[in-house]
This record gives structure tokens, sequence and C-alpha cells, in this order.
């Protein structure tokens, strides 16, 4: 499926909250591919659940969760100075979704609720491993 934000759009929200540098301009377009294809997983996956996401809901889902890849990738600061030349930074890679803002509001935008588990690979199914019914064996048989 063809990507629903904008490079532009994800850097307004970032820039909003002085994430993204400007003077740089760095590229989001791989974030931008990046959060496409969780989007696209999750709209697939919302659909098989009977869940809706409409395409205005899973843009700015998209647009929020590449700033959120973006800033993945080059943590924003939480403390800096200047003359001083330190720094620290927000969000853990550990915490998902939920390292960095913009990664929580793409889970509060998702009507589904479906995104912090697709995000974490955490989608649920099951399958019988065993061995088929007609094989089974009592336990007299077993331990006789």
């Amino acid at each position: 499926m063809a990507v629903r934000t904008t490079t532009d759009d994800v850097k307004a929200v970032m820039t909003a909250g002085r994430d993204y540098d400007t003077r740089r301009n760095p590229s989001l377009t791989p974030y931008v591919a990046a959060a496409s294809s969780v989007v696209d997983r999750l709209v697939a996956l919302a659909a098989e659940r009977g869940l809706t996401i409409t395409s205005e809901q899973a843009t700015l889902v998209e647009t929020w969760l590449a700033a959120h890849a973006h800033c993945m990738s080059d943590q924003t600061y939480s403390s800096r100075s200047t003359q001083g030349a330190s720094g620290s930074f927000h969000g853990q890679t550990g915490m998902y979704l939920d390292g960095t803002k913009y990664g929580q509001m793409a889970k509060m935008l998702d009507p589904t609720g479906l995104l912090a588990k697709v995000a974490a690979g955490r989608t649920a199914s099951a399958d019988w491993g065993g061995l088929p019914a007609s094989s089974w064996q009592t336990y007299d048989e077993r331990n006789g």
C-alpha cells in the first residue's frame, strides 16, 4: 500500500515539539516508509478482527509513528546546555512506543487499540502443536 503521510507533515509535528533539526534537514523518508509498513499491518489486523480504522485515522497514526521512528534513531533532548556541551536524552529503546512522546501519541490516536500489540510484535494467535487426537494415549497406556 502507498504511504499515507508526507515528510512535511512529520516535520511539522516534530518541529512543533522542537525535535527536528531544520538546519541539517535530515531525510524522513525511511521513517515514513517504516511507519507505513506498521500501519499497513495495523489496518489489516483491524479488518481481520472486524474493527474499523478510517484513512484519516491511519494517516494520523502513520505521521506520529514516523516521528517516533525518527526520534528513536536520533534521541530527543530532555535537557541540554550550550557552553558546557552536555545533554540528557529522552526515552529508552526497550519501551517500544512509550519511548517517545510521538509513539505515545500514535497509540492514543489508534482507535482499535491494536497498535501497541503490532509494534511490539505481540498479536495473539494459537495453533495446536501436539499429536492428532487419533494417536492420543491414555494414562495407563503411557505408564503401564
